[in-house]
């Protein structure tokens, strides 16, 4: 009671006056503040009333401020609209703060972005912009990154999951079949097993039925790629050697392209068992479409590198399966037409992959150029404050 307390800003208005300074003070909606306090004497020791207290004050607001206040019928009056003249100040200086954060958060304009980039806005024309973009882009999905191969451990797990249940249940169900017609078609579209089989029979038959024929060897390569992409991203983040966080962009890139190259060459070399199987047709599309999905989201590579990415991928996917499916036409007979099969498979996957590749490209240099149009407000606004 008998006091004022405001911030800074209010108190810089009538420095003349005996403003007291307070310890920092948390206010709601504003975080930490430095305040100043003004006692003002509203008695005299005998009891009777200082009734120019406000009215000093409220001289002392109007000549720094220049603004005019109508005459008052009591002093009850005047200081009641000197602090609500001091809240509408504060409610106006929060209202400004909340349009510069808001401005701050907005990309910059078409025209300002195009002045500082190049190479259709895909790169700063400075380098220590460029830098500290992509180095923030690093920082920021560092545990993005760690996102990503934890689903791709989980999806391997699931893949091997799925190749065990659809293997016994298709096995119990060709086995129920007497026709000659069902038992061949099971032979050619699934892998079964017999009674007999031994455990290696069995595991051959489980990942032939799953997406991803994941033979032990793969598999090995699959974990070796995630334990050392995990390290990789913690140790590059960690480390006081790599001043530059972009180093672990780079490193995910190449973790990115070995599972690439491994579940490609993985499908259409190494687990291609003969003409007889159609595995490949469905398993080499959708495998791609995947990384492709944790290359968009829970990789936080730069566009170039993402479009880097994609390039290689579709020419390894072209590569490796153009000659198998132009080479299998040459087999396809009465005894054999699960090359027609497969071919029939192939086109409709490959269209679906190129469609969603051009898609995936396209929502990254978009995300790209946004995310370089806020960086680039953020560093105008700094340099305009300095």
């Amino acid at each position: 009671p008998g006091c004022i307390h405001t911030t800074a800003e209010v108190a810089g208005l009538a420095p003349e006056r005996d403003w007291e300074k307070q310890r920092r003070t948390f206010v709601k909606g504003k975080g930490q503040m430095e305040t100043y306090v003004m006692r003002v004497r509203t008695t005299f020791d005998d009891g009777s009333v200082l009734h120019e207290s406000g009215k000093a004050f409220d001289e002392a607001v109007k000549s720094s401020v220049g603004v005019k206040f109508p005459s008052l019928a009591s002093e009850g009056e005047s200081m009641r609209t000197t602090l609500s003249f001091l809240g509408d100040s504060m409610k106006s200086e929060r209202v400004i703060s909340e349009l510069k954060m808001y401005r701050e958060i907005q990309p910059v304009a078409d025209q300002a972005y195009r002045e500082h980039t190049r190479w259709f806005g895909l790169a700063f024309k400075k380098l220590t912009f460029e830098r500290a973009y992509l180095d923030g882009q690093a920082r920021m999905s560092k545990n993005v990154v760690f996102t990503g191969y934890f689903l791709f451990a989980c999806f391997l797990l699931l893949n091997v999951l799925f190749g065990y249940i659809f293997s016994r249940t298709m096995n119990n169900t060709c086995e129920s079949f007497d026709s000659i017609v069902y038992t061949f078609y099971c032979e050619l579209a699934f892998v079964v097993y017999s009674p007999n089989a031994t455990s290696r029979d069995k595991y051959d038959a489980m990942i032939s039925n799953s997406l991803f024929r994941m033979i032990p060897g793969v598999g090995y390569i699959m974990l070796g790629l995630l334990v050392i992409g995990c390290f990789l991203n913690w140790f590059i983040h960690r480390s006081k050697h790599f001043k530059h966080k972009s180093w672990a962009s780079l490193a995910v890139f190449m973790i990115y392209i070995c599972f690439a190259v491994a579940i490609s060459t993985s499908i259409m070399i190494f687990t291609k068992l003969d003409d007889m199987r159609i595995q490949w047709a469905y398993s080499i599309g959708p495998m791609t479409m995947l990384q492709g999905t944790l290359v968009l989201y829970f990789s936080g590579l730069p566009f170039l590198l993402s479009l880097l990415w994609w390039i290689a991928v579709m020419g390894l996917y072209y590569g490796l399966t153009l000659p198998v499916l132009i080479s299998s036409q040459s087999i396809i007979s009465v005894s054999n037409f699960a090359p027609l099969i497969a071919t029939q498979i192939y086109i409709g996957l490959t269209v679906l992959v190129t469609w969603y590749g051009g898609l995936c490209v396209t929502a990254s240099y978009f995300n790209a150029i946004t995310n370089r149009k806020r960086f680039l407000q953020r560093i105008l606004m700094l340099q305009q404050q300095n």
